[in-house]
């Protein structure tokens, strides 16, 4: 997160968060094509992933306000789809 220009003020000002979900897809490829998988608790309770928020003031009054869901390395169930997935909190 330090090392990328957008998400290191972010991070170092504090502006974490947590992401509400009940799912999660990731994408695996298949040759040319890809294959969406959905990743839930078993009983389809709701869970947190880890975010950054940011807002920036645009022209006149306007403000645009954004999250990123933050990302790492795989479970050993996410592991066989993709290489990265939410950081689960």
């Amino acid at each position: 997160l330090l090392e990328k220009p957008m998400f290191k003020q972010p991070f170092q000002r504090d502006q974490r968060c947590l992401i509400p979900m009940n799912a999660f897809y990731e994408w695996k490829k298949l040759g040319n094509t890809k294959q969406p998988y959905a990743f839930a608790l078993r009983g389809r309770e709701p869970f947190a992933v880890a975010g950054l928020w940011e807002w920036k003031k645009l022209a006149g009054d306007e403000v645009l306000r954004s999250f990123t869901i933050i990302t790492g390395k795989p479970n050993e169930l996410v592991q066989e789809v993709h290489d990265r997935m939410p950081v689960i909190r």
